[in-house]
């Protein structure tokens, strides 16, 4: 029910401004990142720009929102996992059965990651760590990077106080840093996870 009345609420945001406002910001992540002709977009969103090109929905869509706690921790017979994602998605993939939507990654190369407005929590490290497996993110030999496009244009960027940017600038710092550390022990190299974002940085593999 409350994901229902979510919907409709979205429903309710898309109009011509949202449309501006998400074809603006496309356009500038698009040329700031170098990124001129993007291939794919995974979106944590729920909308559907019209702007954004071969356009996957992580969390699903206006249809079926996919709302909930991160399972870690939490044991699946307990009336706890109800409420995590990982038993949304299960509903969703046992009601669509067998002939179910299939999202594979798609068919043409993907040589880098552009992360814009995601938290980078620990929840979504499921998500992440496949893609940047996917790129070969940790091969000085491939020609993949990760950018992470913290400080590309809302419309009242320049009304940021100095100290909040270097708040969010720290915040980001430890929050990519630790990301970076949790990938190396999810590859099973716990021993250089500690340095892992510094290996990455040093290689141009991560950039801001």
């Amino acid at each position: 029910m409350y994901e229902k009345r979510f919907s409709k609420f979205l429903k309710l945001q898309m109009d011509s401004e949202y449309e501006r406002r998400a074809s603006f910001l496309w356009e500038e992540l698009s040329k700031k990142c170098g990124r001129s002709n993007p291939k794919l977009v995974d979106s944590f969103n729920y909308t559907s720009p019209r702007c954004l090109p071969n356009l996957r929905h992580i969390n699903g869509d206006l249809t079926n929102p996919i709302i909930g706690i991160d399972s870690e921790g939490i044991n699946p017979d307990s009336l706890a996992f109800r409420f995590t994602k990982a038993s949304r998605r299960a509903d969703l993939a046992i009601n669509k059965g067998p002939q179910g939507e299939r999202e594979a990654m798609p068919p043409f190369e993907i040589d880098g990651l552009v992360i814009f407005g995601h938290g980078l929590a620990k929840a979504d490290y499921n998500y992440l760590f496949p893609l940047f497996d996917y790129i070969s993110l940790t091969n000085p030999a491939v020609l993949s990077d990760l950018v992470f496009a913290w400080s590309y244009p809302t419309d009242d960027i320049r009304n940021y106080s100095d100290i909040l940017m270097r708040g969010y600038k720290n915040k980001l710092r430890t929050d990519v840093v630790s990301l970076m550390s949790a990938y190396f022990e999810y590859r099973g190299e716990e021993g250089v996870s500690s340095r892992g974002f510094d290996m990455l940085a040093a290689i141009g593999k991560i950039h801001f």
